[in-house]
């Protein structure tokens, strides 16, 4: 008897931890790290540490691209404005390695401007397309 609990607990626990899992996309993950770390790098502003100003624009530079199977079907979505979506994300890409740079160089309104490009990138991005996405991969807005 107590076996068979433990085999349906065990169970249950497994199938539990599939779902989520499942139903995430990648890229959802990948939008909350670079969230974070825009947030460190304000945080880091406020306080003038350029150390961790400069790793925090390297990471938003440098996140990890999404899976082919989820760019794909955003592509697919896009059509044609996915060269928009992906001009964007170039521009960002170089505005954070730009932060980075000029961190590394304690140059605060290089910091600043390129701050300023970073986020504008971000809400230009989330204006254009976020409801599109969300829609496509969980089906609400």
């Amino acid at each position: 008897m107590t076996l068979r609990i433990s085999a349906l607990l065990c169970l249950s626990v497994l199938l539990i931890s599939v779902a989520p899992a499942s139903a995430a996309t990648r890229l959802r993950t990948i939008m909350n790290e670079l969230n974070i770390n825009t947030i460190k790098v304000v945080d880091a502003v406020m306080r003038e540490d350029f150390t961790l100003i400069e790793s925090g624009g390297r990471a938003i530079a440098g996140h990890e691209r999404a899976p082919m199977e989820e760019r794909k079907r955003i592509v697919g979505m896009l059509g044609e404005r996915a060269v928009v979506f992906k001009a964007v994300d170039v521009e960002l890409h170089d505005s954070a390695t730009a932060m980075a740079e000029a961190a590394a160089k304690h140059d605060m309104d290089g910091v600043l401007k390129n701050l300023a490009r970073v986020q504008s990138g971000c809400v230009r991005c989330h204006s254009g397309f976020r409801s599109e996405i969300l829609e496509l991969f969980y089906k609400y807005k």
